[in-house]
Order: C-alpha cells, then structure tokens, then sequence
C-alpha cells in the first residue's frame, strides 16, 4: 500500500493544494498528516478545511496547538509568535476544534508505522530531531519498523 506522508503545512494554501495535486497524480489516495496545518501563512480556515477532508490520519503539532491555546508560545521566536496570536484570532471556532481533534500521536499497526509531529518521547514537548544523536536519544519511544515525525523542516532518513 502506498500512502503520502505530509507535515508543515502553516496555512500555505497554494503549497498545500500543490502538493494534493501532485499526490493525486501519483494514484496515491491515503495521505497522513504529522502535524502544524497552521501558522506563518494567510489561509488557516482553508487550509485546516481540505486537510480534515482528505487525510486519513491527522496529527497535531506546535503551532496547531498554540492556535488553540494548549501551547504556552513564550518560547516561540517573534515571527512564529506573532503568526500563531494572528492565527489564532482568524481561525473560525468549527476549525480549532478541528485541531483539537487532531491526536498527539498516532500508529497504523498494519504498515508497522508510528507518526508524530515531534519527538516520539514527550511530543507534547517539541523537541527538534535534527542530528544522527537525537534519533538514538528519541527512538525507544516506539517500536514500529517505522517513524515518521516532521517540525524540523528539514527532510532526512534515518
């Protein structure tokens, strides 16, 4: 079975639609989602809309739960922090709940994978996994063949 994985979408409409577009090409119709539907971009509503409409999983990450306010932003940097207050007051009531539905966490014991927005420890916590050393630290927290986690940006396979 082939499925997309897909994460980081912060309310960037026309990437987002970009990216189904190309899913869908490719004959792939299962799409997990891992985390942060919003922040940064100006279409949160639309964006958090599709998403709950064509994913199969959906899976909850920083900015999602900042929006909503189960997130202290504090430590978040300025422009992030900013996104997230902007967010926040746009986003329609019927979509943050939405996001409040959205798990920290999530396993398909059928394709022995686990998804995560963060770190497989602690998710609620969002630690970066950015090196060869934080996956040997993170990765007893879960013990499927597979993990999938987004938040850092930068795409590698461990």
């Amino acid at each position: 079975m082939k499925y997309a994985v897909i994460s980081d979408v912060h309310s960037n409409l026309d990437a987002l639609e970009t990216v189904l577009s190309d899913i869908e090409h490719r004959g792939i119709q299962d799409v997990v989602f891992i985390g942060d539907a919003v922040g940064y971009g100006p279409s949160p509503n639309e964006c958090i809309e599709i998403l709950s409409g064509c994913c199969k999983t959906l899976i909850a990450g920083n900015h999602d739960w900042g929006v909503i306010g189960l997130s202290d932003i504090s430590c978040f940097n300025e422009y992030a922090r900013r996104a997230v207050e902007w967010t926040s007051e746009v986003t329609e009531e019927k979509n943050k709940e939405i996001l409040r539905s959205f798990p920290l966490i999530s396993e398909d014991k059928n394709q022995d994978a686990f998804f995560v927005h963060a770190t497989p420890q602690r998710p609620e916590e969002w630690h970066y996994l950015l090196s060869h050393r934080d996956a040997e630290l993170t990765f007893y927290g879960f013990d499927t063949r597979f993990c999938f986690l987004g938040h850092s940006h930068q795409p590698f396979i461990i």
